[in-house]
């Protein structure tokens, strides 16, 4: 069964069997919040011990947290604004765009409810990937990181058995964990705020305490390296990564493109060689061209 990376609040209940959490899904589709409220104090009074109500508890609070609305950002968000242009100076744009906005009281309660429910049900992995993909969607990436750092820790702890909605244990645990591990990484890249460089450093090198030869953690740890202009540390990294994927079209480029920085166009021509040899169609033509290139440039340095 395909998972979602990320856990939308009413995707929580939508493929459960438990006859009251179906009931609860019911009502949270009609946006029922009378309804659900009664159903989970009903709930809670059978008992804590249930995981599935700690879900619908945090699914409650996220949605009554969420509150569509417009905001004004210097660049375009979404697919969807309205560019403005200050009628005083006409260099000075800025753009209306729709965004979702977190009240804090309801937010706070999920984040305490969700938390109460993974202390109780370490092994639940949809309980953190709900608990981070709030945490991110609040702005709070300093707790994203430390929840995204906690996971890692505890699946090498629980040998990667983890559960999914609904108790299920999972078959491919270690893989699906890694991979939401690195979509959080990107996230944070996405932000383009550098202060948040340091918070990717830190989840990568907790991936390759465990996994050395993770290929996405180095690149990680390449990629910030070259943003801060470390590029003998950058070199490193996505060499080492090749030397466990050798056909990874991403890192040969950011090799070949070190090289080029660095000079070193024999190297260059020879990594760009081997995305000729591993790429698909547009990799080999773009990777010719540059080859193209390389050699005009070395027979000017000669």
């Amino acid at each position: 069964m395909k998972k979602l990376y990320f856990l939308a609040a009413f995707l929580f209940a939508s493929v459960l069997s438990a006859q009251t959490l179906q009931e609860f899904s019911a009502l949270l589709q009609a946006n029922d919040t009378i309804g659900q409220q009664e159903l989970l104090k009903k709930w809670k009074k059978k008992g804590l011990n249930d995981p599935d109500y700690y879900v619908a508890a945090f699914n409650y609070n996220v949605n009554k947290g969420m509150v569509n609305g417009v905001g004004f950002r210097d660049e375009p968000v979404g697919e969807e604004y309205l560019e403005m242009v200050n009628t005083e100076d006409s260099t000075q744009v800025f753009y209306m765009v729709d965004e979702r906005f977190y009240e804090k009281e309801y937010i706070n309660e999920a984040l305490i409810v969700i938390t109460a429910g993974i202390e109780k049900f370490p092994d639940r992995l949809d309980m953190r990937f709900g608990k981070i993909h709030v945490l991110g969607e609040a702005e709070d990436y300093d707790a994203f990181t430390k929840e995204v750092i906690k996971v890692i820790d505890y699946s090498d702890k629980i040998n990667n058995k983890w559960k999914w909605i609904g108790g299920e244990l999972m078959d491919d645990g270690k893989d699906f964990m890694l991979e939401n591990v690195q979509a959080y990484t990107a996230k944070l890249y996405d932000t383009n705020n550098d202060d948040l460089l340091v918070n990717m450093v830190q989840i990568s090198e907790t991936v390759l305490k465990y996994y050395h030869d993770s290929v996405e953690s180095l690149s990680n740890l390449g990629v910030v390296s070259v943003i801060n202009e470390d590029f003998k540390t950058a070199l490193q990294c996505f060499l080492k990564a090749e030397s466990y994927r050798e056909d990874d079209i991403i890192v040969l480029a950011n090799i070949a493109n070190l090289y080029v920085r660095e000079k070193d166009y024999d190297n260059a021509e020879k990594y760009y060689g081997k995305i000729v040899k591993y790429g698909n169609d547009e990799d080999v033509a773009f990777a010719k061209d540059a080859i193209r290139q390389i050699k005009e440039l070395k027979k000017e340095k000669k």
